[in-house]
């Protein structure tokens, strides 16, 4: 709402933290259309999928390139929940769908974002010259797959599939510029 006070990212990404755990069913039972089993999966889905893009959404207006040390440590912890959650939402989802309207299925833009979140973490682990490596090579996992959807959805032509496609080529983080190939 327009009058409620504005979100502080931190804060939310510690409570996000306590609460983010794998989904786990007790049954090991693949999904099918209309079971408990989907829709627990896809409630699951949906807890991850606007926690992390409300992260994802909100973290890069937040940076600032005067940010002391110690507000970059509070970025990276909070870019580093939102690729946990990311991951968690990947994980129960399905990478190459037989059917676009499948309840299971992820649109391509949570795998843009989620390489997006972890090129920023890189790049502020990068600023405090921590090791910035295991974010980047995440980044470009997450836009593999992106880009791979773009070819399954025939969509090469869109500007993120092919900005994404340069950057893997190249094998450059858009956010440090460190180059990984």
């Amino acid at each position: 709402p327009p009058d409620s006070p504005p979100l502080d990212l931190y804060q939310y990404a510690q409570t996000l933290d306590s609460n983010l755990w794998p989904y786990d069913s007790a049954t090991n039972i693949p999904p099918t259309p209309g079971s408990w089993e989907t829709v627990m999966t896809v409630k699951y889905q949906n807890f991850y999928l606007l926690a992390s893009h409300r992260i994802a959404s909100l973290i890069q207006s937040s940076l600032s390139p005067s940010d002391s040390p110690s507000q970059k440590l509070q970025s990276i912890y909070i870019a580093e929940v939102g690729v946990k959650a990311y991951t968690l939402l990947l994980s129960l989802s399905n990478n190459f769908p037989s059917s676009p309207s499948s309840e299971l299925t992820v649109q391509r833009s949570a795998y843009r974002n989620a390489g997006v979140l972890s090129g920023i973490l890189s790049n502020l682990n990068h600023s405090l010259k921590r090791p910035s490596k295991p974010s980047a090579l995440r980044m470009f996992e997450f836009w593999d797959v992106f880009l791979r959807n773009c070819e399954f959805e025939d969509a090469m032509e869109e500007r993120d599939c092919k900005e994404i496609s340069v950057f893997l080529e190249q094998g450059v983080n858009p956010y440090s510029g460190e180059k990984w190939k």
